[in-house]
């Protein structure tokens, strides 16, 4: 099974609209901006589960986006690290320089007085994208929807395999509906 947490509400509508969990066989969580205890409480009891689930993570590309993803992954100071891997597809800065897309500036250089919390993946990356987050950031939104959709799917391209059962599980299940079909018109 496959869940992918999004930071933006309207996305997980888009998302909807256009089929994409289906197609992609995938559940689909918010919570509107961060990643909120309840949310990372959802995760942790699907991930408590003896099935395989994997989790993805879509966040815009602004230090706040970043932590989202860390997060979701590591331990803070409410709980200890989660026991499932979570996969990064957000909108990472240097991806989003190389697509051209819209760079909003939201405050000056010499505006920082505080400096905004990166994850350490930003930092282990290039540190210079951590003093690019400091006034520069770029929103999923900056995607048209079409610019998304194609974006997700090919983020999600090398982990996406939808499950499709064999012939002979396909006419077991037919039979076996057809069967309680059956039952449960010949009860009424």
């Amino acid at each position: 099974s496959t869940l992918i947490y999004s930071e933006k509400e309207g996305l997980i509508s888009l998302l909807k609209d256009t089929g994409w969990p289906e197609l992609n066989d995938c559940a689909l969580l918010t919570s509107k901006g961060f990643a909120s205890r309840a949310a990372r409480d959802v995760i942790d009891l699907i991930g408590d589960t003896d099935e395989e689930i994997k989790f993805f993570c879509i966040h815009d590309g602004d230090a706040s986006g970043t932590l989202i993803f860390q997060a979701l992954t590591e331990a803070t100071r409410a709980r200890g690290a989660r026991n499932i891997k979570v996969i990064n597809l957000g909108l990472d800065p240097w991806e989003a320089v190389e697509r051209g897309l819209q760079i909003e500036t939201f405050r000056k250089p010499e505006e920082v007085k505080r400096e905004l919390p990166v994850a350490d993946y930003v930092k282990d990356f290039d540190p210079y994208w951590v003093e690019w987050l400091q006034t520069k950031r770029v929103e999923l939104n900056a995607m048209t929807s079409p610019e998304f959709i194609n974006w997700l799917n090919f983020k999600f391209k090398p982990y996406a395999k939808k499950v499709i059962p064999d012939s002979k599980k396909l006419r077991e299940t037919f039979v076996q509906q057809g069967q309680q079909a059956i039952e449960q018109e010949l009860m009424q």
